[in-house]
């Protein structure tokens, strides 16, 4: 009896460490495998679950505001599908009378609780559900700097949000007292950050320590607190995840090679950003490490 518990006891500590896995790099996949869902129309909106408010200048130069899947939108991380970036292709199938653009961009402003994955609801008026296909990419925020937007705080509680990111927000921890430490803060699912074990009441300039889904680790400083209201931060901004989507093969990124790359201008780059598959993340590794481990394990109680 002893060596069956053991042996589903096992199985459940990887199963458990697999889905763990699974969802921490849903963010991640967004930018690294192309996605494909349907595309339909829930009406313009200024607002959205995101709490994207204001809207960032640059966001009128892509096609749409769109609301993301549920899972996709929670991405392991509550709202951490929030103000990523789309790319994407009209497939050409569909039903409907209003099919989207053949090739649109898009900010995530809001979330679509009843789509599947894959899926994105057009914030415009529209008809009908098309056969799409996507992939994240960095915004497109050119020289501007992140910023921070606060919602219904005082010096004793911090509600803070990221805002106007190239790459998507993994995690946040501030230091709301001066010569304190580094708290991780709670994300909410309206894209905001809350923190209920830091110290309070919070001193400004108050620093901060941003990581994007890449990785990325960028230390700010929020200058002031307001109550409600966007403040600015020191002058950073995440240098981005990258890869380019696979629908854009030739948006600019070669004209200087003209003198004799000829393979590379424009033939064909649209067939390598797919095939190549990412490198394993770390979490894979551990998982198959594990696994072989634990096989081993399991053999040494079976023949005891």
């Amino acid at each position: 009896m002893t060596k069956i518990v053991a042996f589903f006891g096992i199985l459940l500590f990887v199963a458990l460490i697999s889905a763990g896995c699974h969802a921490q790099s849903n963010a991640e996949s967004m930018y690294e495998n192309d996605q494909t869902g349907d595309a339909t129309y829930y009406g313009h909106t200024d607002g959205g679950n995101c709490a994207i408010t204001p809207r960032p200048s640059w966001a009128s130069s892509l096609t749409y505001l769109v609301a993301l899947n549920q899972n996709q939108y929670v991405s392991n991380y509550f709202s951490g599908g929030c103000g990523v970036c789309l790319e994407g292709r009209y497939l050409g199938t569909g039903a409907g009378a209003d099919p989207p653009e053949e090739t649109f961009t898009a900010l995530v402003v809001d979330r679509c609780p009843e789509c599947a994955v894959g899926d994105i609801d057009i914030a415009a008026s529209g008809d009908g559900r098309w056969d799409i296909e996507w992939r994240a990419i960095d915004c497109p925020v050119g020289s501007q700097n992140i910023n921070y937007l606060f919602e219904g705080s005082n010096t004793f509680y911090m509600k803070l949000g990221v805002r106007n990111h190239r790459v998507a927000v993994d995690s946040m921890e501030v230091r709301t007292q001066n010569g304190g430490s580094y708290v991780k803060a709670t994300r909410t699912t309206d894209n905001f950050f809350e923190c209920f074990n830091c110290d309070y009441p919070m001193d400004f300039p108050m620093p901060v320590r941003i990581t994007s889904v890449t990785g990325e680790v960028i230390d700010d400083v929020v200058e002031r607190l307001v109550a409600d209201g966007q403040v600015n931060g020191e002058g950073r901004q995440f240098s981005g995840f990258g890869g380019s989507p696979p629908s854009t093969p030739s948006p600019g990124p070669s004209p200087s090679p003209s003198p004799s790359p000829s393979p590379s201008p424009s033939p064909s780059p649209s067939p390598s950003p797919s095939p190549s598959p990412p490198p394993a993340s770390s979490c894979s590794v551990l998982v198959l490490s594990l696994a072989i481990s634990i096989a081993g394990l399991i053999f040494s109680i079976l023949v005891q």
